[in-house]
């Protein structure tokens, strides 16, 4: 499955979910794969569910006020994490 995104950095951000790979208008996109279905709930993974952080780091990140992840999308649609701030570091 992919998603398509549109105007992330503004305000009025919009997500589409799409079965086939995404037309040529679509600028941004990430692939996912179903990972469960139950009843009207769809889980999907994207690649970017874990992240391996140094060892004495995995509880400050746990405590931290403000964590926020950067994703690098590659022109296929393919995600990973491409680093952690935390509470405004890097």
């Amino acid at each position: 499955m992919y998603v398509a995104l549109s105007n992330i950095d503004g305000d009025d951000s919009s997500l589409d979910v799409q079965t086939g790979e995404p037309s040529g208008r679509t600028d941004l996109f990430i692939e996912g794969q179903v990972d469960t279905r139950n009843n009207d709930v769809i889980t999907v993974e994207y690649g970017i569910e874990q992240y391996f952080v140094s060892e004495g780091r995995g509880l400050d990140i746990e405590r931290a006020d403000d964590v926020n992840v950067r994703i690098k999308i590659t022109r296929s649609g393919i995600a990973a994490i491409e680093a952690l701030s935390i509470n405004g570091e890097d």
